[in-house]
């Protein structure tokens, strides 16, 4: 059962969107130890992108199962596949049935599964970004806010398309955009001098507080207005984003595979290749990345201690070149396995059910 591991760095060839639920205004950053000091850097988790490389996984088996006919599973086969399973399962299970399981299933062998509980072959790590040199890690893309633009503001010959009532109502709406940046102003405004109040001994800060709450109250009352769920205008906000050439330290390992898993995460590999982006902000080209991966594999000893890591070849994604370079034996024929599988994946797996 071949063990192997890809060591080398993701770029990002464009801003990388990552964000979770409280993260705030901030890009997705880590703590670091660097130099004995505790630091931040920019990270891409690593169960970002394992969920990617499972997705992509899953798309391949699906392009190869549609070449046999038309495909149709069930939604609880869609995410037992794609995410393991919805729930947890018991340890009630008999003795050697996961090898039967993993044979059958090797989207869930490789990539793990909560029902069945398998633990998956792959370790994807998280990708940390390396230290920048001279200054301090960026906190983000450095844009400044922008502004949704207005069709017919650039192009003017557009308002010959509207009927009266249109152009009524696209006045309206400028009339809505240009109150509420004025209410946000007195917001910002009111929030300041109530600052300095709370920090001067003797000042009575109640009536200040009232004021913002007034200002606030304004602000909820125009974007309540129907007009404006339609207007033009309205600020963009800056995107979290890590830098555009900011380049990630990253590591994937496949431990005791069968040839075809590793031939199935090369498989994917390739398909992520077509098209390489991770996260967020796509359509307005935010996740475009390279990857450069020199590819090991731990040699075969009779005693475990014995054996060594050994050069096998290279992977990079988003190149001109190919995908997979190896000449290592081992490496060849597990490409080999998963295109067998691949070629009849209906009736030599259970992926569909």
């Amino acid at each position: 059962m071949p063990t192997i591991r890809l060591l080398g760095a993701i770029t990002a060839r464009s801003p990388i969107l990552i964000t979770r639920p409280e993260q705030g205004g901030a890009p997705l950053m880590m703590n670091v130890i660097r130099n004995q000091t505790l630091t931040q850097a920019h990270v891409i988790p690593g169960e970002t992108i394992k969920g990617l490389l499972r997705s992509t996984a899953y798309a391949l088996c699906v392009d190869a199962g549609r070449q046999e006919g038309d495909l149709k599973v069930s939604l609880e086969q869609f995410y037992r596949q794609t995410l393991g399973g919805l729930s947890f399962a018991s340890e009630s299970r008999e003795l050697g049935s996961d090898a039967s399981i993993r044979e059958q299933e090797p989207l869930l062998s490789l990539f793990g599964a909560a029902n069945p509980r398998i633990t998956g072959r792959i370790i994807v790590h998280h990708a940390v970004a390396q230290a920048t040199i001279g200054v301090q890690q960026a906190d983000g893309i450095g844009l400044p806010p922008g502004m949704r633009r207005d069709g017919v503001t650039a192009r003017p010959e557009f308002a010959d398309l509207f009927g009266a009532e249109d152009r009524a109502l696209w006045s309206r709406q400028n009339t809505i955009v240009s109150s509420l940046a004025e209410a946000n102003r007195k917001v910002e405004d009111t929030k300041r001098i109530l600052g300095r109040a709370r920090r001067t001994e003797g000042v009575d800060i109640k009536p200040l507080e009232a004021e913002v709450e007034a200002a606030q109250a304004e602000v909820e009352a125009i974007k309540a207005a129907p007009a404006f769920q339609h207007s033009v205008q309205r600020p963009i906000p800056t995107k979290n984003a890590a830098p555009a050439g900011t380049v990630y330290d990253h590591c994937i390992e496949v431990v005791g595979g069968s040839p075809a898993e590793i031939g199935l995460l090369f498989a994917t590999l390739e398909l992520w290749s077509l098209t390489p982006r991770i996260g967020g902000g796509k359509t307005t080209g935010y996740g475009q990345i390279e990857a450069r991966y020199a590819i090991e594999c731990l040699s075969e000893a009779p005693l475990s201690r014995n054996r060594s890591w050994v050069a096998a070849g290279a992977v990079t994604i988003g190149g001109a070149g190919p995908v997979i370079e190896t000449a290592n034996p081992t490496l060849e024929g597990a490409v080999t396995a998963w295109r067998e599988v691949e070629s009849g994946i209906r009736g030599k797996t259970k992926v569909f059910g």
